[in-house]
């Protein structure tokens, strides 16, 4: 039985630079989460020219049809994975990090407009529990991001990061990052019961 649609949590994915709605990772969330207890919808943006204040835009268009749900959580990959920490921090929105592009001016320097582009500041800790309220999954295995140059430059240092051995840029097991979703879900619930 499906809950009320205005009960269930939105899952807000943020693809990575070149992907689409057509993302085997926004369509792997959107049929398995979308079931019961979640609604997933997507931000898309052409990277190539787009501009901070176009993407917090788009981004502010998507969570508009979602006021009066619960908390929404913010899914990115890659370049996805950099604005998802941006915008949550702005926002103060949890987020997943998917494999993410935290330095996109080094990966993607001759396909964004890199002014665009700095060093997002480290996820907020929750002032009620003392934790993160970002969590990053990280495929070690990834061939276009330097993923452990990235952890060992401290840049999840807040988060609640999760990292496994092998799979690939793109993502190799999709059941962890349902999973992931799952967990930040449950941690916001208990939050928000906590709180309130």
């Amino acid at each position: 039985m499906l809950i009320d649609e205005n009960d269930r949590r939105p899952v807000i994915y943020i693809h990575g630079f070149g992907s689409d709605k057509e993302s085997s990772k926004f369509i792997a969330l959107k049929e398995r989460l979308d079931q019961k207890y979640f609604v997933v919808d997507i931000v898309e943006a052409d990277y190539a020219l787009a501009t901070r204040r176009d993407i917090e835009y788009k981004f502010s268009q998507v969570i508009a049809k979602f006021l009066g749900y619960p908390t929404p959580i913010i899914v990115g990959h890659s370049l996805g994975g950099y604005w998802a920490r941006v915008l949550s921090v702005n926002q103060f929105f949890p987020a997943l990090l998917v494999n993410p592009s935290m330095m996109p001016w080094d990966t993607l320097k001759d396909k964004i407009p890199v002014r665009e582009y700095k060093l997002p500041p480290t996820s907020k800790i929750d002032l009620a529990s003392g934790k993160s309220t970002e969590y990053v999954y990280i495929e070690l295995g990834d061939e276009i991001v330097d993923q452990q140059s990235q952890i060992d430059a401290g840049l999840f240092g807040n988060s609640v990061l999760t990292t496994v051995l092998g799979g690939h840029h793109r993502i190799e097991f999709i059941d962890n990052v349902i999973n992931q979703v799952v967990k930040l879900d449950k941690y916001i619930n208990d939050l928000e019961s906590f709180i309130h």
